[in-house]
């Protein structure tokens, strides 16, 4: 694998650690992103009010002329708090822990970029594997595992 795009309705830090290795190896030869995330399912309940609130917030001016700058970057930072926990859920353990700081460095190195669909849920799962093969470059995989533990290592999915 040289590259992976991945689109899942959830993320959390025990399915990250099945690719952190992976992504570390290849980090170094890289300097564009060796892993690109969409998440769509951050909010969901409740919470899909402040995420309807801040795309209105950001939309286009012809749209909504009343653009609020500060209450947007309130809400942004609702959706950031909202896939934190995502991304920790469960007791901690001291591998999260390590999983997490790789994490955080390999976003710092820009070997790994996270973007959140903000539009509506995004509940697809998308893996698509770049690789430098002449025969099969691309190899994409449909399902309905999310990147998470569960998703990869333990439901009937």
């Amino acid at each position: 694998m040289e590259r992976l795009d991945v689109a899942v309705g959830y993320f959390d830090l025990r399915g990250w650690r099945t690719f952190q290795e992976i992504v570390d190896a290849k980090s170094e030869q890289h300097t564009k992103p060796v892993t690109r995330i969409l998440v769509g399912m951050v909010l969901a309940g409740a919470d899909r009010q402040l995420l309807d609130a801040l795309q209105a917030d950001m939309a286009p001016a012809a749209v909504n002329t009343e653009v609020n700058n500060s209450k947007a970057k309130a809400r942004r930072d609702e959706v950031i708090r909202s896939l934190r926990e995502q991304l920790v859920r469960g007791i901690p353990k001291a591998t999260d822990r390590e999983t997490l700081q790789a994490l955080k460095r390999q976003l710092d190195s820009g070997a790994v970029e996270i973007k959140v669909h903000t539009r509506r849920p995004l509940h697809g799962k998308t893996y698509i594997f770049h690789r430098q093969d002449n025969t099969n470059p691309v190899t994409g995989y449909v399902g309905s595992s999310d990147l998470t533990s569960a998703g990869l290592n333990r439901n009937y999915e």
